[in-house]
């Protein structure tokens, strides 16, 4: 190792007697509390865009007719009813790998 990387790195506190020595030492860190919630605001705000984006894909979808498409399963018994989405999820699944693809497509 170079002399200058070397005395870099004991500058820096890499060396290993200086480690055992702040083993059991707890030291103060400065936290800045803006940044923690500023970060946390805009990932609220980009889920909620989110949110939005989906909700509005699935009414168009909705009006579109795809909730009824062939190959789902509906069950009626008296008041109960089991609606089982296969068409649906292979639809989406094709849709999603398509989508992948293209997106990490080297």
């Amino acid at each position: 190792m170079a002399p200058a990387r070397q005395k870099a790195r004991l500058h820096a506190g890499f060396d290993r007697l200086s480690a055992e020595r702040s083993f059991g030492h707890r030291t103060r860190r400065a936290y800045n509390r803006s940044v923690g919630l500023e970060g946390l605001g805009r990932l609220l705000i980009g889920g909620a865009v989110v949110l939005l984006v989906l909700g509005g894909l699935f009414l168009l979808l909705g009006r579109l007719g795809v909730d009824r498409l062939p190959g789902d399963l509906v069950f009626r018994r008296g008041n109960a009813t089991f609606y089982f989405p296969i068409g649906l999820m292979i639809l989406l699944s094709v849709v999603g790998t398509i989508v992948l693809n293209i997106v990490f497509r080297r």
